[in-house]
């Protein structure tokens, strides 16, 4: 829809169920990022910081393909450390999101710099085409999430923390490195919280067809927006790109 909208060239390196701490380690995913050479760089996400924190899984390894072992922390929560170095040992999702921010700020991850800052045809990006370049972070939109996630009544997950809580530190590393923040926890005027928005929470007598739940309200199952959704969140993206040219 956002192509539709603007005709620029959009590139989706989105990928289903990953989170903001993820980004920062995943090489192969942000030089699909940088070899388009963007004029702007779109960050949505959040939600699953929140909804997957798993205290059970605070010291575990992922493993590559190649059975590289990645530092612990991808279920950590927010950081409660006075330090960097504090943050850095506790790999926080808030030294995950600095570290992101400064490696589409400079074109170059934190851990390596091997095959970043080129365009497509190999050649490099100038300080100037990375100083020009426009990102824009969104934070999680409301939503009441899986069951299987274990948020209480209050919105907190098991380390205790609500969406707003992961939000407030994406907004206020933002400020930190001037990067334009939309919070669309109050401006996107939509959320799970309203069943109206969100079809299926309404929908035990089997009053909307599946076609309903794609095209009306804003939300499917809960937690993804449908076509609606979409739709709106496309127009929301599009105004504030052009707000910040």
């Amino acid at each position: 829809y956002l192509r539709e909208n603007t005709g620029a060239h959009v590139y989706n390196c989105s990928i289903s169920g990953s989170k903001l701490s993820h980004f920062s380690i995943n090489y192969d995913r942000l030089n699909k990022v940088m070899q388009t050479n963007p004029d702007v760089i779109i960050v949505f996400g959040g939600v699953n910081d929140w909804g997957q924190a798993n205290p059970e899984k605070l010291d575990s390894y992922h493993t590559e393909s190649n059975g590289k072992k990645i530092e612990p922390g991808h279920d950590v929560g927010i950081s409660t450390q006075t330090t960097i170095a504090d943050e850095m040992a506790n790999h926080s999702f808030d030294w995950k999101v600095k570290h992101l921010i400064q490696d589409l700020i400079s074109g170059h991850p934190h851990i390596t710099s091997s095959g970043y800052g080129k365009t497509p045809n190999n050649s490099t990006v100038t300080g100037i085409e990375r100083a020009n370049r426009l990102i824009i972070f969104f934070t999680p939109l409301g939503a009441k999430g899986y069951k299987s996630w274990n948020i209480d009544n209050y919105g907190r997950n098991s380390l205790g923390y609500t969406i707003q809580d992961y939000a407030d530190r994406i907004k206020m590393h933002c400020r930190h490195y001037a990067i334009p923040c939309v919070d669309l926890l109050e401006q996107a005027g939509m959320t799970t919280e309203i069943p109206l928005h969100n079809l299926t929470s309404i929908n035990k007598d089997n009053t909307y067809s599946n076609h309903d739940l794609l095209t009306r309200g804003y939300f499917h199952d809960g937690l993804h927006p449908n076509d609606n959704g979409q739709k709106k969140l496309a127009r929301i993206i599009e105004k504030k790109i052009i707000e910040y040219l």
